[in-house]
């Protein structure tokens, strides 16, 4: 949980610097994440929303397939019963689709 804290307080201090950066490294990374941990999805959604403007249609367009795949998963695998607050990491979910929807006309 800490390393994703910190990359959360990492994003919003320097907002300015990472817009500078072309295609920044960690969105690899937090795919990757997203596809293989089924925890911490609520400190993994936050990140991805803070780094929501710094995305382009194609790294959301992977997000979302991954996301979808996840969602998929049957109940013991589930990334809902492998966090703590399931209610809040699936409200942050809908937030995340929806903000992904609204910013890139993302169906």
């Amino acid at each position: 949980m800490k390393k994703y804290q910190i990359a959360f307080e990492v994003c919003k201090r320097f907002k300015s610097d990472l817009l500078k950066i072309k295609d920044p490294p960690i969105f690899e990374s937090l795919i990757l994440h997203f596809a293989e941990d089924m925890g911490r999805y609520e400190a993994k959604i936050g990140l991805a929303l803070t780094m929501m403007p710094f995305m382009d249609r194609s790294v959301v367009g992977r997000l979302m397939k991954v996301i979808e795949g996840v969602l998929s998963y049957s109940a013991p695998e589930s990334m809902m019963r492998n966090n703590i607050n399931p209610l809040r990491c699936g409200m942050m979910l809908f937030r995340l689709i929806r903000d992904a929807k609204d910013i890139f006309s993302y169906s």
